[in-house]
């Protein structure tokens, strides 16, 4: 089967090309690049006001192509003009807020910290990118010999000058130096790379401030680039690119922040660091260095499988409406009347009803949810957390966060072993084939106040240690999680019963 043909309409600039392609990579299409070049008068027009006339821009393109991604405001024009003038239903897409009414495009990709709303608009988390973790792992042996194998990387990864951040020497000699205190002090390598935008004075000033332990990069070099993604176990970006922040986004690793000074209101890209704050991705670079896991971000992959689910929602003529609401449903199962029973779903069970959580705010809706399942989640205790060898380094990052919402930690010994590997503190606590005391008598005893348990195995132990956990959950009605998106939940809805008041409204006031 033939592929579908897509031309990239961009101007020329390396966060729009990553864009355009990265969206045209995820949907598997055959593509062509095109910079748009607009004729001197309209460069000043704004598009709201510029007719939809090839007169418009330089650019001949001519070509047999299915779809139009476009990004960027030099595009749009281009954009709708081949539409409009196409023998062939063309499908277009535009990346960014195109700033002109919504129903000229059949999809807008937009990032959730414009705030654009639409029946045709999906938005993303940050900004989508032509980065996969495989090309990332295949570009790992760029740089490795030239790294001192027995030391951790850190990667710090330039931007350069733009209208919000005030990008001097002395403010990235600052940057430089917080840096190069967390290399002496975890003994680490520094690895450098530049981008589009990097001054080159700015990479003259690295090669000057950093004299030991180094690789610093003097040129834009794709395969470098991923190389240190790969190597690094800490990244630090710029703030002034959100572009790149989501590129390292894909990795899972940490992602710290450095900051600069503003020049204006950097509104957009305050809400968008703090999306990725909420979402466990980054830190600031004045925190304490650390390692933490979160879920690896891939937007592209998202928006392409919401674009290929079928007909756009305009073709119906839908009134867009939102209260900006999150709805929590949740099963509720009659345990309480079965005793013996194992919490562990089969395909025979069925629920006795349904509820439901409702607030402006996703983890009070769980919250609620869980409140009305008769499953309250506590605010403080001790948890207790056993998981699967594929979970151990994810229970990391959950470890941190419940101690940051006032939790002392529990777990079973490879758990265990894995949390205190990381700085935490956390007391082991036997499986029940590993002899008395063990986690039913602790469960019996009213200490545990939460449970996270996506463990289990082949062997009769491991399956009898895992039921009789569940059983003794059951019998005390103890929280329980048997999987991690259970337990990302949970923790937003304690964090949010700890910080905000939980308020009640009836269905018809919201």
């Amino acid at each position: 089967m033939r592929k579908l043909k897509a031309l990239l309409l961009t101007e020329g600039l390396h966060g729009m090309i990553s864009q355009t392609e990265g969206l045209a990579k995820a949907l598997d299409f055959d593509y062509i690049h095109e910079k748009i070049e607009l004729n001197s008068f309209w460069k000043f027009i704004p598009t709201s006001f510029t007719p939809i006339k090839k007169f418009v821009f330089k650019n001949k393109i001519d070509g047999d192509f299915d779809i139009i991604i476009s990004c960027g405001r030099k595009s749009i024009i281009p954009s709708l003009f081949l539409k409009k003038n196409s023998k062939k239903k063309i499908i277009n897409i535009h990346i960014q807020n195109p700033k002109i009414a919504l129903k000229h495009f059949d999809f807008i990709v937009c990032p959730e910290h414009d705030s654009l709303e639409g029946p045709n608009v999906l938005s993303t988390k940050g900004a989508i990118h032509y980065l996969t973790n495989k090309e990332i792992n295949n570009s790992k042996d760029y740089l490795l010999n030239k790294l001192e194998k027995e030391k951790d990387i850190i990667t710090l990864i330039l931007g350069g000058p733009n209208k919000y951040y005030k990008y001097t020497d002395e403010n990235m000699i600052k940057i430089f130096s917080t840096i190069n205190q967390k290399i002496k002090e975890h003994n680490l390598q520094l690895v450098v790379i530049p981008s589009n935008r990097t001054p080159k004075k700015t990479i003259d000033l690295s090669k000057e401030y950093f004299t030991d332990s180094r690789i610093i990069v003097d040129t834009v070099d794709k395969s470098a680039y991923l190389s240190s993604l790969a190597l690094a176990k800490y990244i630090v970006v710029t703030c002034d690119s959100t572009s790149m922040i989501s590129e390292a986004a894909l990795t899972g690793k940490p992602v710290y922040v450095a900051m600069l000074p503003t020049l204006r209101n950097d509104k957009k890209f305050k809400k968008f660091r703090n999306l990725f704050e909420r979402l466990n991705i980054v830190k600031k670079l004045d925190n304490k260095l650390e390692t933490w896991n979160y879920e690896k971000l891939n937007e592209a992959d998202r928006i392409a499988s919401k674009i290929m689910a079928g007909e756009k929602l305009s073709k119906y003529k839908l009134k867009y409406k939102t209260n900006k609401m999150y709805a929590v449903k949740e099963a509720v199962f009659p345990f309480n009347k079965f005793p013996d029973s194992d919490l562990l779903l089969g395909p025979e069970m069925k629920s006795t009803g349904e509820v439901m959580g409702f607030d402006n705010d996703f983890g009070m809706a769980v919250a609620k949810s869980q409140i009305a399942a008769s499953n309250s989640l506590p605010i403080n205790g001790m948890a207790f957390l056993s998981v699967k060898d594929s979970h151990k380094q994810e229970i990391v990052g959950i470890a941190q966060r419940l101690i940051r919402l006032g939790f002392t930690l529990s777990a079973t010994q490879g758990t265990c072993e894995v949390i205190k590997q990381n700085g935490m503190k956390c007391k082991k606590i036997n499986k029940v084939s590993s002899g008395r005391p063990h986690i039913v008598d602790i469960l019996n005893s009213k200490k545990i106040s939460l449970v996270i348990n996506t463990g289990g195995g082949n062997s009769e132990h491991r399956i009898n240690d895992a039921r009789a956990l569940r059983r003794g959950t059951l019998a005390n009605k103890i929280p329980y999680c048997t999987n991690m998106s259970t337990a990302y939940s949970f923790l937003e809805a304690i964090k949010s019963l700890k910080t905000k008041k939980l308020q009640v409204k009836s269905l018809q006031d919201n």
